[in-house]
């Protein structure tokens, strides 16, 4: 019988490297499709996949079901599956991930629908949570919701409405797409943090004008969301055009100072078409312009991307399409520096054609973590076509370097 795999080292210390390493990432299995579609089940797209490791060390997936189109806006729902961090890297053999359960049903009532959203594990409470919008596009008012789950995914509660804690009537807040995080290092240490897009809400006006992104935090794990300062594009309320600053959806991580890196979707290509990052050196309460920072080594054609930072071998990793006119060439690229610096020789092409979001996720194994999963959204041609919501694990081969 396999030993459980236990994610020790997000509840109390994650130890840095003393030592530097260098990595080599190697496809660990064949790709997973966990959605497909127009499959079985009817819906006529998944997208926005999201994956977390759940505080037993199971992985946990979630993507957003389009009943009727592949639209933005219609009628969705929220889809999850699990299966144990074992099973993924082979120890169990041949077990497959848990059937699909709906969570979150928008029951054809709002025209907007579901939108995803941000997953984070509290490894103190050994709590989920899931945070997600509804109603977010083209309506006169929109609502920030929070579900949970206190046993690894496997059920979730009722949704809690976080809209007046965390915006009005008048702001609409759309999490992610992809994972929160838990701070391990001071300051405020244990506080979870999700960060995303949002807009003020004028009535018959783009939504465009007023777009942003900002970061949410809880200090009483999750029992009650507060805002942190917001970053909107400029000009603020004036039509936005090609090269004007947009910071748009986005992914934290935390690093060992204490430091909360972002990656930021460059809507209109500030600076050129690529990644944007910026910090929050007080736990997502404040970002500050002067930290913003356009990579042109790592290219970008405006796309949600992925990104971890495993402390063991200081190395930041990161899924993105590594590209400036089409959403196709999903790449892994990884950073020695914390992200200042993109060498182009550290990139991995996950899925060469069409795809578009993805999500990271460090996976626990026994003695120092080695593997990654990336969730992303594949298509079937040279145009993100979203066919799929396909799961890869890499082994990252770490070596100790002189």
């Amino acid at each position: 019988m396999a030993i459980r795999f236990r994610v020790l080292a997000f509840l109390a210390f994650v130890a840095v490297s003393e030592g530097g390493y260098r990595i080599k990432p190697t496809q660990h299995h064949d790709p997973q499709y966990l959605w497909s579609a127009n499959g079985p089940d009817e819906v006529s797209l998944y997208r926005i996949p999201l994956i977390a490791v759940a505080p037993n060390g199971d992985l946990v997936a979630i993507t957003e079901g389009r009943k009727i189109n592949g639209n933005d806006m219609g009628y969705k729902f929220i889809s999850q599956r699990s299966i144990a961090s074992e099973a993924v890297l082979g120890v169990y053999g041949d077990q497959k991930w848990s059937p699909t359960h709906e969570e979150v049903d928008d029951g054809y009532t709002t025209p907007s629908g579901v939108i995803l959203g941000a997953i984070v594990t509290d490894y103190v409470t050994k709590t989920m949570f899931v945070v997600y919008g509804e109603c977010i596009h083209d309506c006169p008012t929109s609502q920030t919701f929070v579900v949970n789950s206190t046993d690894n995914g496997r059920s979730w509660s009722e949704p809690v409405d976080i809209s007046s804690q965390v915006g009005s009537d008048k702001v609409a807040f759309a999490a992610g797409p992809g994972t929160g995080i838990q701070k391990m290092y001071s300051p405020h240490k244990g506080r979870l943090v999700v960060c995303g897009h949002y807009h003020d809400i004028v009535v018959g006006q783009s939504l465009m004008l007023t777009e942003g992104f900002k970061c949410i935090y809880s200090d009483d794990h999750g029992y009650s969301w507060k805002n942190g300062s917001v970053i909107p594009g400029l000009l603020y309320n004036k039509t936005k055009r090609e090269g004007d600053f947009l910071p748009n959806e986005c992914q934290p991580v935390e690093l060992p100072d204490g430091n909360i890196l972002l990656t930021i979707r460059n809507q209109y290509r500030f600076h050129g078409a690529a990644r944007m990052f910026a910090l929050s050196v007080d736990g997502g309460e404040t970002i500050r312009y002067e930290t913003f920072r356009v990579a042109h080594d790592l290219p970008d054609p405006a796309c949600a991307a992925g990104m971890v930072y495993v402390p063991e071998y200081d190395v930041l990793l990161h899924s993105n399409i590594i590209s400036t006119n089409r959403r196709a060439n999903l790449t892994l690229s990884w950073s020695y520096d914390r992200g200042k610096t993109w060498d182009a020789s550290n990139r991995l092409v996950i899925w060469p054609e069409g795809a578009a979001y993805s999500c990271m996720t460090v996976i626990p194994s026994e003695g120092s973590p080695r593997y990654v999963g990336v969730l992303y959204e594949q298509g079937e041609t040279s145009k993100a076509d979203y066919g799929y919501i396909t799961f890869v694990v890499y082994d990252l081969n770490p070596e100790k370097i002189d």
